[in-house]
């Protein structure tokens, strides 16, 4: 069982004369690249967990909010993983692996992007179909894995028949620095009438604290979520 873990990681800058430029993708929580960011404390916790690493391959997403930081936050994601070449196999796929791909299938190119949040989470899908991977694991580069049974558990019913359903995609939820899960509301921000993540990703929570281990949901948090190769091979 081929097992790829994606881990997409945004990047920006707080340098005035990259911040002036006109945005190329708008991310809502992009990392300064002038700071260390939190690809380093996943990768870490990654290394307490039970994943199969003679069966697993993990691939970083260098995603950026500005094509003029392509190069330098490729060289700073590079350095980071140089760290970790001894505990896993990690690659990274950024703007020149895309171009090498722009190069040698043309046809293929134009379907992939660095860029937008949906663009990024079909590199995803693309890249474990080339490695030809059983099972997808999404993890966001923010968060902590802290369960050291944490793959045994994500792919347990995965690609599995429950109650004669496909379970073809699991997701998980996020726990917050004091133990909680739910998200504060803030209903004074303007632009949260038209974009309420918030309540939509607490209503969600309400489903899934059901005791049972299965619970059928409308709504996934890409940041920990599982995927089997019998649904992404079929989304057209």
């Amino acid at each position: 069982m081929q097992i790829s873990v994606i881990i997409p990681t945004y990047w920006t800058s707080v340098r005035q004369e990259i911040r002036c430029l006109k945005q190329d993708a708008v991310y809502d929580h992009p990392t300064p690249i002038e700071e260390q960011g939190t690809l380093s404390r996943l990768l870490n916790s990654l290394k307490k967990t039970d994943m199969p690493k003679k069966s697993t391959i993990i691939t970083v997403i260098t995603a950026v909010t500005h094509r003029a930081l392509e190069k330098k936050a490729e060289e700073k994601v590079k350095r980071i993983l140089n760290s970790y070449e001894s505990d896993f196999n990690v690659k990274q796929f950024s703007a020149s692996t895309l171009k090498k791909i722009e190069i040698e299938e043309k046809s293929l190119s134009k379907l992939l992007s660095l860029y937008g949040y949906s663009n990024v989470r079909n590199l995803g899908l693309a890249t474990a179909q080339i490695l030809n991977s059983d099972i997808i694991v999404f993890l966001d580069d923010d968060v902590i894995v802290n369960d050291r049974e944490y793959f045994r558990k994500a792919t347990e019913f995965i690609g599995k028949r429950i109650e004669k359903q496909l379970v073809g995609g699991i997701a998980g939820y996020y726990v917050n620095k004091d133990g909680n899960y739910y998200l504060d509301v803030d209903r004074k921000a303007w632009w949260r009438t038209g974009w309420p993540k918030e309540e939509k990703m607490n209503l969600a929570f309400k489903v899934i604290e059901s005791k049972r281990r299965l619970v059928e949901t409308t709504f996934a948090f890409g940041g920990n979520m599982v995927l089997h190769r019998k649904m992404f091979e079929k989304i057209p």
